[in-house]
């Protein structure tokens, strides 16, 4: 079960940088609005990875 939550926290984020590497690829956006894209993306990203792993911790704890 630990190792099923530690693969989301992996996957997770992995899934917002693909999906917004797709976006950028697939739509031609002017180049700052990429990097603004990019940039909240990496900052969902990490508070994502953040959020899942304090939320599993917080868990373990209760039991």
């Amino acid at each position: 079960m630990r190792a099923l939550s530690y693969l989301i926290i992996a996957v997770v984020p992995a899934l917002i940088i693909i999906g917004l590497f797709w976006l950028t690829s697939a739509i031609h956006f002017s180049f700052i609005v990429e990097i603004i894209i990019w940039v909240v993306g990496w900052v969902a990203a990490t508070i994502a990875a953040t959020f899942l792993f304090l939320l599993l911790v917080g868990n373990r704890h209760q039991k």
